[in-house]
């Protein structure tokens, strides 16, 4: 056999039979599917999608609602006044390691703490005659250093108290 399609007269009488009976088959078919009307395709769960968005939206607000531990860490317990002082203590001491440094690399003050590098809350900086003064607010709590006074005088124990402390219950 060659490699074209044979013709019907190279074909015999019985394979010819099969043949045309296989084009019928086919033609019935395709014409069985035109005349058919297309069905649109429904989805296999047309319920799951609203029962989803329910299910998610009542556990958006169970967790709004709620706050369950497991989801948002509760806020940290309140200091204690001795661990609050300690730690403005600290800042203050931080503050004026940095003014000191300043003045060693420059030789005067400085005008404010923009020119230091610092980043403690409730710490406040003022030049004054003989040296600067810090002062510091933490809640009630005002504390008052001067850079005549001994920069250790400053710190006391804070460190020990900070390394040790305890919180009080709310």
């Amino acid at each position: 056999m060659s490699a074209s399609s044979p013709t019907p007269s190279s074909v015999p009488p019985e394979k010819r039979a099969l043949i045309e009976a296989y084009d019928q088959v086919l033609k019935a078919q395709a014409e069985k599917a035109a005349q058919e009307p297309k069905k649109p395709r429904r989805p296999i769960r047309p319920y799951l999608s609203p029962v989803l968005l329910v299910l998610s939206l009542g556990f958006a607000v169970y967790l709004a609602a709620a706050q369950p531990a497991w989801l948002i860490s509760p806020p940290p317990p309140a200091e204690s006044p001795a661990t609050s002082e300690a730690s403005l203590r600290l800042a203050m001491y931080a503050t004026a390691q940095r003014v000191n440094i300043y003045r060693d690399r420059t030789g005067s003050l400085p005008d404010s703490l923009a020119q230091v590098p610092s980043s403690f809350d409730g710490v406040s900086y003022r030049r004054v005659d003989d040296g600067y003064q810090l002062d510091g607010t933490a809640g009630p709590l005002h504390l008052t250093y001067h850079s005549t006074e001994p920069i250790t005088d400053l710190v006391k124990q804070s460190y020990n108290v900070v390394v040790k402390r305890k919180t009080v219950a709310r």
